[in-house]
């Protein structure tokens, strides 16, 4: 099963994890890869990443200048997420108040 999980200040590169949303993603997301889950953390950050986290899981940051307060999806998390959902069958969670 593909889970894919965004929270929009999730540490690009997987950590460190400062604050009780990023934590409880991250612990989602471990236990969802150790049970054979592929996982995927999008988030958004200064510049475009993809990491894999010693914990299993991706990391993959899209590029968004837009402060943490406003709320705008970045233009190629947009275009990542249309062709998740049309190509790949899985789950996609969004954790946060944000709106689409």
């Amino acid at each position: 099963m593909r889970v894919t999980l965004y929270l929009k200040h999730f540490p690009a590169c997987g950590g460190p994890l400062h604050d009780g949303t990023s934590i409880a993603v991250d612990g989602l997301a471990s236990g969802l890869t150790a049970n054979g889950a592929r996982v995927a953390v999008l988030c958004e950050g200064a510049a475009r990443s993809s990491v894999k986290t010693a914990r299993g899981y991706a990391v993959e940051c899209f590029a968004n200048d837009r402060p943490y307060r406003t709320f705008a999806l970045a233009p190629g998390l947009k275009r990542y997420v249309a062709d998740y959902l049309a190509h790949r069958p899985g789950l996609c969670l969004k954790i946060g108040r944000a709106h689409v």
